[in-house]
């Protein structure tokens, strides 16, 4: 495992952290929970990139 394996989930993350509104239709009728799965997600893929860097560090 290299750190390219840490790094694009981290990347994916903080993109849908930052900028995932505009991945959202604006006049959608579910405008709050699709909000809040968008920020899931990249809560999700954060913590899959600091799992795999704690791996990167103490694993072989």
């Amino acid at each position: 495992m290299n750190f390219i394996d840490v790094l694009i989930p981290l990347l994916g993350g903080i993109y849908l952290l930052t900028f995932g509104d505009s991945l959202i239709k604006k006049n959608g009728s579910s405008l709050k929970r699709n909000k809040g799965l968008i920020k899931f997600a990249g809560i999700t893929l954060v913590g899959v990139s600091v799992i795999y860097l704690i791996i990167q560090f103490f694993g072989e």
